[in-house]
Parts: structure tokens; sequence; C-alpha cells
């Protein structure tokens, strides 16, 4: 994988860089000279407008690709090749950015979830992905057997993914009291 700078918050799904790390999968798995810089920056193209395989494959005809049954069957599974793109950038992300979880399992958070608050305890951390899954009851969550266990939510619908400047100025005058 090639690396990426990300100068702002998470990488979209459908940023220019998920885009252009999924094109370069995808293309790798085609195989047969598909892989070079103008054939992964047409199927970016492509996938950046097309989000189903026969519409992808319609887009990189009209790119002058000739587009077989093996190049269709791995056009048809376009969606995973964009879903491990963007797992993979988010991770990145997280390295980069050295981005930690500032709430520990057990812990109870609130966060908005479609114009409402909600509350609940978070139950795992994702570490590469930023993301906590969080327990709620009143989305009818449960904690042992069948059903939805919990909400997966990113670290900055929780909390700011770095500590505000007041905190580093407490930290500070903590230390000079010692």
């Amino acid at each position: 994988m090639q690396s990426q700078t990300f100068d702002a918050g998470r990488p979209g799904r459908e940023s220019a860089a998920v885009l252009t790390l999924a094109a370069h999968l995808l293309c790798a798995d085609v195989g047969s000279g598909q892989c070079d810089a103008e054939s992964v920056a047409s199927m970016a193209r492509a996938m950046r407008s097309s989000y189903s395989g026969f519409s992808l494959a319609r887009a990189l005809e009209g790119d002058g690709w000739d587009v077989d049954d093996h190049l269709l069957e791995r056009l048809l599974e376009s969606d995973s090749y964009r879903s491990t793109a963007h797992r993979a950038a988010i991770a990145e992300w997280v390295t980069q950015r050295g981005i930690k979880p500032l709430r520990e399992v057990g812990e109870a958070v609130s966060f908005i979830y479609r114009g409402a608050t909600v509350s609940g305890e978070i139950v795992s951390i994702d570490l590469p992905q930023a993301t906590y899954t969080v327990f709620v009851p009143s989305m009818g969550h449960v904690r042992a057997g069948l059903g939805v266990h919990g909400i997966i939510i990113p670290y900055e619908q929780v909390h700011n993914l770095c500590p505000g400047p007041e905190s580093f100025r407490l930290e500070a005058q903590d230390a000079a009291l010692v």
C-alpha cells in the first residue's frame, strides 16, 4: 500500500485517497498488465462516479477498457475493494495522527444519533479504526444472545481527537504545583 498523508479528519469512503487505493487493489487483482498508473487512475475515475459493477464496467468501456468476464467478476466486487481501502486508509490516518481513545471499556458516554442525544456504555474499542462499540439499551441492544450488541461510532462523535489547549494549561499548572 502506498503511504498517504491525511491533512484533514477521518478519510471518507469516497475520498480520492480511498478510491485510488481501491482502484489499485482492484487493478492488481485483475492482473494482466492492468496495474500501471494510467489504469489505476482510470479505475479511480470510474469508481468516483459508479456505484455498481455494471455501471463501473460501462464507465471503463467508455475509457477504452476491454471488459471481459474475469474483469466483470472483479467489478461486481468493487464495493469490497472500497471497504478494504477505506479501512486501510483509516488505520493509516490513526497511525499518522497518533489517535488514541480517550475513554475506556465500561465508561458511560453520550453522543448525538439521528438528531437525539443517546447514552450508553462502551463495550469494546477498535483501535485501528478509532471506533467505540457502545451498548445503548434505549436502542434495543442486548448484552448476550441474538440481537444487536451495540452501535459502532467514531471516537470523534464522543470526544475531540486531541485534548484542547485548556488541558495542556491544566497539566502545566499541575506540574508547577509539584
